[in-house]
């Protein structure tokens, strides 16, 4: 049984994911950092913030990291946008957008958004939802698409172990969001990796 890619395929297919995203980026020195940011999100690197990701990258400090997620001119939602659509592309586009303030539960006091506290997976048993449809729609409908959540709350969960989504250092909201954004890339490429395996295999690192 195998226990990673082909690693010619697995390098050919990030290649193509962080091309997609390119022309998101003003200048090459953000669109190369996000490459190395990303490269390190699927490392074997055991704590992904600045420092250990610009080691990784063989960079001398973790400035051009820190510059990526605080300062850097690139923009984030439509890179957001277009992870969107590489999944939808290659994984189906039948998705429920879903909002909702699941967070993570944090420490201290100067982390972004410390103060929200909320996590969908926290609560008590019982959730009211507010539901909108073009149309009229059957409760039996609603009722599975609030099932859906599930499905969002385990993709968190599974972001946070393999792409270290919850492993960021910043003291901005902007700072956050950039993070997020390139660890939900990397996930999608391991979903996307996965999904094209053969049984058996595992879409590691090569």
């Amino acid at each position: 049984m195998a226990d990673s890619v082909d690693p010619d395929r697995w390098v050919v297919t990030l290649n193509e994911l962080v091309t997609r995203i390119a022309h998101r980026f003003s200048r090459i020195e953000p669109r190369r950092a996000a490459n190395a940011y990303v490269r390190g999100l699927l490392s074997d690197v055991e704590r992904k913030n600045c420092w250990n990701l610009a080691e990784h990258a063989g960079l001398s400090g973790p400035q051009t990291m820190q510059r990526l997620l605080r300062t850097a001119r690139w923009d984030a939602e439509a890179v957001r946008d277009d992870v969107r659509g590489y999944v939808s592309e290659h994984l189906g586009g039948d998705g429920v957008p879903i909002v909702d303030e699941t967070g993570f539960l944090k420490k201290g006091l100067r982390s972004a958004d410390v103060q929200r506290q909320y996590s969908g997976t926290a609560t008590g048993e019982l959730a009211f939802y507010r539901c909108y449809a073009p149309r009229p729609t059957p409760l039996a409908a609603l009722v599975r698409i609030a099932g859906i959540r599930w499905t969002v709350e385990e993709s968190f969960q599974a972001a946070k172990g393999q792409v270290w989504l919850d492993h960021y250092q910043v003291r901005s909201r902007d700072g956050w969001y950039r993070h997020i954004t390139l660890a939900m890339l990397a996930l999608a490429f391991l979903a996307v990796l996965a999904a094209f395996q053969p049984d058996g295999d595992e879409a590691h690192p090569p």
